[in-house]
């Protein structure tokens, strides 16, 4: 799918200060308020038919930061010519290829699914199904867990002085035999001699002993709470998520979460030392999810926390990767609790446009980060943000070397007393964003 950028009520337009040569990848205006939030499009001579259309990728300040030439070809650009988020080309281009990508192979408008069919292979390992999942995938599984119950567990059979064949009830010779009976029915009285034999008692496969996740064990969607551990030697595609054999990644145990709605349903993501490269998005989550890192622990990217409740279980570092990254955003109801642990949050590399934490709109549903400490350096665009109806709640704040501190545009942010030297502006507030400390 081709990404699509949000529109901009009535496109306001404003005007660049300077003029900009077919390199520039930054540009100043004279109006900030006048422009979206980034990633958008921008157009840049809207008035003119040579305009050009650009990619917003940062804001600074009053300084926006471009990708060049979207639609139209880069050029030079006079002082105060306008700039606004204006119905591009690209915006038509995108709807209509989504819209053509959806439409192939979608199923009948009358939703019979009837002569469906899926082909499918057996899966190499007793899994849980997971919502999202192709159907190839969970039939996969399911046809795993049926080959694993074996003959005896589908055996249901005896006569009146036959045997019965059962699971592990691990009974001794001694404890079998011929067992009499009497029963009535409608006032007559039923009577049968049932005989058990050891061989017949213990007669099942060897691999079909409960184990966890199967039978005599209770599996995960009956748990009020589970573990998934990680280590960078573990594995995505023969790891189980358990600690003797723990996934590679901290977004694989992720995958495996199951959006389920019991109230008690919680689950720690246990991640081994080490340095785990990736970009984490935990979304859509209604139980709450801890982060527990083991000792010193770093993840070189990004944490999207989105409609999730996640808590730090240990101290945790982030690094930046790329430009214009944002290292922790907590959006659409979200909330990330540091429960008294540290969140550490660099840039090594003196990327641009790097935010800290930014906690931005989601609907009508506030995010934050609440207590503990947060270390934040060299944070080239801001340190810690707030947009529209983000909030963004920080007990202890170090760190040094930041742009902006703290940048309330149009959120609200409150916090303790800021670290000297921890940003070159301490506070910057627009677009009616409110900051308090104390």
């Amino acid at each position: 799918m081709q990404t699509m950028y949000p529109a901009f009520v009535n496109s306001p337009e404003t005007v660049t200060l300077g003029a900009i040569s077919p390199t520039d990848t930054t540009v100043t205006v004279q109006d900030i308020t006048k422009i979206p939030v980034p990633p958008n499009l921008l157009v840049i001579g809207g008035d003119r038919p040579d305009a050009e259309t650009v990619l917003l990728t940062a804001v600074s300040g009053s300084t926006l930061t471009i990708q060049r030439a979207v639609n139209g070809t880069a050029r030079t650009w006079a002082d105060r010519t306008t700039i606004a988020r204006n119905f591009t080309a690209y915006d038509h281009d995108a709807f209509k290829a989504n819209i053509e990508k959806l439409n192939t192979g979608k199923l009948n408008t009358d939703g019979n699914g009837s002569n469906v069919t899926a082909d499918f292979t057996q899966a190499s390992s007793k899994l849980n199904i997971s919502s999202g999942e192709k159907l190839s995938v969970i039939f996969g599984k399911l046809m795993k867990w049926y080959a694993s119950f074996g003959a005896a567990a589908w055996m249901c059979t005896g006569t009146t002085s036959g045997t019965v064949a059962l699971g592990n009830h691990n009974h001794t010779a001694a404890a079998v035999g011929a067992v009499p009976t009497t029963r009535k029915v409608n006032g007559k009285a039923l009577s049968a001699d049932v005989t058990l034999t050891a061989p017949d008692v213990d007669a099942r496969p060897n691999d079909w002993l409960p184990t966890t996740g199967e039978i005599g064990a209770a599996p995960d969607f009956m748990r009020s709470s589970r573990t998934i551990y990680v280590a960078t030697t573990g594995s995505d595609i023969t790891g189980d998520g358990t600690s003797a054999n723990p996934y590679a990644t901290i977004s694989k145990a992720v995958s495996m979460l199951t959006p389920v709605s019991a109230g008690n349903y919680n689950t720690t993501i246990n991640i081994a030392t080490g340095t785990y490269t990736e970009n984490i998005l935990i979304a859509n989550i209604s139980n709450v999810v801890t982060l527990s890192p083991s000792g010193s622990t770093t993840i070189n990217g990004t944490l999207t926390i989105s409609g999730a409740q996640i808590v730090l279980g240990n101290n945790l570092t982030i690094n930046a990767t790329s430009a214009s990254a944002i290292l922790v955003n907590v959006n659409r109801g979200g909330t990330f609790n540091l429960d008294n642990k540290t969140l550490i949050l660099t840039n090594t590399s003196g990327l641009s446009g790097v935010i800290g934490v930014l906690a931005e709109l989601g609907g009508n549903m506030n995010t934050a980060v609440a207590s503990g400490t947060i270390s934040i350096t060299d944070m080239t665009n801001a340190a810690i943000a707030a947009n529209g109806t983000g909030r963004v709640y920080a007990n202890t704040i170090m760190g040094n070397g930041n742009g902006i501190g703290i940048r309330a545009w149009g959120g609200i942010i409150t916090y303790g007393t800021l670290q000297s030297g921890f940003s070159t502006t301490e506070v910057s507030k627009t677009r009616g964003g409110q900051a308090y400390t104390g």
